[in-house]
């Protein structure tokens, strides 16, 4: 327990401000021992509702600059991901899970068929 005065200074007395931190409201330096910690302590009923954004990943391709500066409507581009290959799902640049494409009305879906280990 650290108590400051009004100017900050350690002080005993009156107009005291008293912090306390348990362990969990400890701040997290960025490591993996410390993303393990923080995994630990989500709540998953707290944050059952969070919304988070996946990218799908369907592959590579390459070409030349001459060719890049040519593109325009109708040109195709090909990707080194087989038709029935798999695409990779990313969670803000760390891939979590691959799967299928499927049709889902008139979008895309991804039919997951492995969801990757996390890092212990």
């Amino acid at each position: 327990m650290a108590k400051l005065n009004a100017e900050g200074a350690d002080a005993p007395g009156a107009g005291v401000i008293e912090a306390e931190r348990t362990a969990a409201e400890q701040p997290l330096a960025a490591s993996a021992d410390n993303e393990q910690r923080l995994i630990q302590l989500l709540d998953p009923e707290l944050l059952g509702d969070v919304s988070v954004e996946l990218d799908a990943l369907l592959g590579k391709g390459s070409m030349s600059l001459a060719r890049l500066a040519s593109l325009k409507d109708g040109t195709v581009v090909g990707l080194d991901l087989p038709l029935n290959g798999q695409v990779d799902l990313a969670l803000n640049g760390r891939i979590v899970a691959r799967g299928e494409l499927v049709a889902v009305g008139d979008n895309f879906g991804v039919r997951i068929t492995e969801v990757l280990a996390r890092k212990s």
